[in-house]
């Protein structure tokens, strides 16, 4: 691929624009925009994705592009074509720019449940009191017409997250700490419980950061019980079960269960509870656990 290519007013790209209150002097926090540009980057690696039917070598790569330093706040993503099909990155910023109309409108239709935990981010950064403006824009050459991440966009995304029958109630979720993020805000860790898919776990940050920061260190690796508002969704597989996907909480609502050298092992249990699956086959035992038929 020639480097030319790149970079052209005619390539196409998704701009992301961000103004701040003019109480803040339009000024917007480093951490809100990078959280909504990745998001906005993850998003058009999805479409991609959809397009092709691959989840890797996708045929496309995507580099910044008008990127601006003053107020508004706004930075692209190009998306440029590294095999002969060029109709495949305006396929995929296409796609994107249709999946933020349709929820701009309401629609959820062709929206997938991965798409709208991704702009989730999107509409957190826009909720924020310093951010006075967000509108995403097209460009191929010319400039379509934005669409803005208003309050009614919020409003419309929050009624298609409840129509996916999402509940949230407060709970307490143990298993292994084996990920975190310390980028943007807030810190978010991965929790693999003993059961069940992993769950994100949305580490909201104190006024200095260095509590939520060390309770995080501190977690990773590790078991910990994690106390906040969890977000269930229906089981893919079993849509009768909710499950939860993803826990907020503060650094006071994290336990951290270290692991040292005198640490007791599964195999120090072994006997402990002879009848503990009241005569049923584990395996049975196990499947009952994870309200499987």
């Amino acid at each position: 691929m020639a480097t030319e290519t790149k970079h052209s007013e005619h390539n196409e790209q998704l701009l992301l624009t961000m103004r701040g209150h003019p109480s803040k002097k339009g000024e917007v926090p480093v951490a809100l925009f990078l959280t909504a540009y990745e998001a906005m980057l993850r998003l058009m690696r999805k479409s991609a994705q959809h397009i092709t039917g691959r989840t890797k070598n996708t045929g496309l790569e995507f580099v910044v592009a008008k990127l601006s330093h003053d107020s508004p706040l706004q930075a692209g993503i190009e998306v440029v074509s590294l095999t002969d099909k060029g109709d495949l990155a305006r396929k995929a910023v296409a796609r994107t720019e249709g999946v933020f109309r349709a929820v701009s409108a309401g629609r959820g239709k062709g929206v997938s449940a991965a798409e709208l935990e991704i702009m989730e981010e999107i509409v957190g950064a826009r909720s924020k009191e310093s951010v006075a403006e967000m509108k995403i824009q097209r460009f191929n050459g010319r400039a379509s017409p934005p669409v803005l991440v208003s309050e009614k966009f919020v409003r419309n995304f929050g009624r298609l997250r409840r129509s996916e029958g999402e509940t949230r109630c407060l709970t307490t979720i143990t298993g292994m700490v084996e990920s975190l993020n310390l980028h943007g805000k807030p810190f978010r860790l991965k929790v693999y419980p003993d059961i069940g898919e992993p769950v994100v776990c949305l580490l909201r940050w104190d006024p200095d950061r260095k509590k939520a920061r060390e309770k995080a260190l501190s977690a990773i690796g590790n078991r910990a019980a994690i106390s906040g508002e969890a977000l269930y969704r229906p089981d893919p597989v079993r849509p009768d079960i909710r499950r939860p996907c993803k826990i907020s909480a503060d650094a006071d609502g994290i336990e951290v269960f270290k692991i040292g050298p005198n640490s007791p092992k599964l195999s120090d249990f072994r006997g402990a509870f002879p009848d503990l699956t009241g005569g049923k086959p584990t395996l049975e035992y196990l499947r009952e656990l994870r309200g499987e038929d």
